[in-house]
């Protein structure tokens, strides 16, 4: 049985027929989400210098300094990398950045785990 703590109109609910109720935890739902709805409003201004440099390439060559990485590469299942994020001078933007089939890697994974523990650039 749903317990009715909170009524929502219908254009702010799915724009439901009737007004629809929520439940104490899609109330509590909606309150860990509404911040980062809020905050979405990002805009990155680049550089002309930087877009020129970059335009037609797909990668950059960088000094990468680790912040965190995930512990172990995904699955094979999903996809085998390891996603990692960190930051470059090169860049100027905190990025994140992938090691391709890491599952098959385990000599660069560990290189990304020492740098994440040792602050160190790779």
């Amino acid at each position: 049985m749903r317990k009715t703590i909170l009524e929502v109109p219908n254009e702010i609910h799915n724009q439901a027929a009737s007004s629809q109720a929520l439940t104490l935890s899609d109330q509590r739902l909606i309150l860990l989400l509404l911040p980062v709805a809020v905050n979405a409003q990002i805009q990155i201004t680049l550089k002309n210098s930087f877009i020129e440099k970059f335009k037609d390439r797909a990668t950059i060559d960088s000094t990468f300094t680790v912040d965190k990485a995930h512990k172990s590469p995904n699955p094979g299942s999903k996809d085998g990398d390891l996603h990692v994020a960190g930051r470059a001078p090169e860049i100027g933007l905190p990025t994140v950045s992938e090691i391709m089939n890491a599952k098959d890697e385990d000599g660069a994974v560990q290189t990304i785990h020492s740098a994440e523990q040792t602050h160190k650039s790779v």
